[in-house]
C-alpha cells in the first residue's frame, strides 16, 4: 500500500526541519509516543536509529526508525520496522516563502501476517493516522514559529 499526503505549514523551512528531527520534543506532537531511545548515531544523520514505543489503543507497539537519506532542510527519509511491518517514508520540505513550508509525505507499507490483513481491510486507517500526525506536527511547528516571531505575514 502506497500513498502521498501534503500540507502547508506557516513556518520557515529551516525551523520545520529542525523541529521535525528534535527527539527531545517528539512527545509535544506525537501524543501516542510513550518512549524514544537512541540506538545509534545523531538525530537526522544517515544511519541514525531510534527505538520508538507508541500506544495503539490498549496496546503498545515498538518500532525502529532508521534514517536512510538526509538532505535537510529539504528532505529526510526513514525506514520504520515493527512486527509484520516495513515502512519507508520520504518527507520533503519545500520552501513556499520565507515563512511557509509545503510538506510532502510519501509512504509505503509492506505488511505480513495480521498487519497485512489490517492493511487490506482498513487502508484508510493508515492514511488517517498519517494525516493526524501531520496535522499535530503542523500545529506544533506553527506554535513554535509564532513564539519565535517567524510566522509569515
Amino acid at each position: 500500500m502506497n500513498y502521498e499526503l501534503e500540507l502547508e505549514i506557516s513556518a520557515p523551512r529551516e525551523l520545520v526541519a529542525e523541529l521535525f528531527i528534535d527527539q527531545a520534543r517528539f512527545k509535544e506532537w506525537q501524543p501516542s509516543l510513550l518512549d524514544c531511545k537512541s540506538l545509534h548515531g545523531n538525530s537526522g544523520e544517515v544511519g541514525a536509529r531510534l527505538e520508538l514505543t507508541h500506544r495503539m489503543g490498549k496496546r503498545s507497539i515498538v518500532m525502529s526508525e532508521t534514517v536512510r537519506e538526509s538532505n535537510l532542510p529539504e528532505r529526510i527519509s526513514y525506514v520504520y520496522e515493527a512486527k509484520g511491518v516495513w515502512n519507508p517514508v520520504d518527507n520533503h520540505f519545500q520552501e513556499i516563502s520565507s515563512g511557509a513550508t509545503r510538506w510532502r509525505f510519501k509512504t509505503e507499507f509492506q505488511c505480513k501476517g495480521f498487519m497485512r490483513i489490517m492493511s487490506f481491510f482498513l487502508p484508510g486507517a493508515f492514511k488517517k493516522e498519517s494525516r493526524r500526525h501531520m496535522q499535530a506536527f503542523k500545529a506544533f511547528a506553527e506554535k513554535e514559529a509564532a513564539a519565535q516571531g517567524s510566522v509569515r505575514s
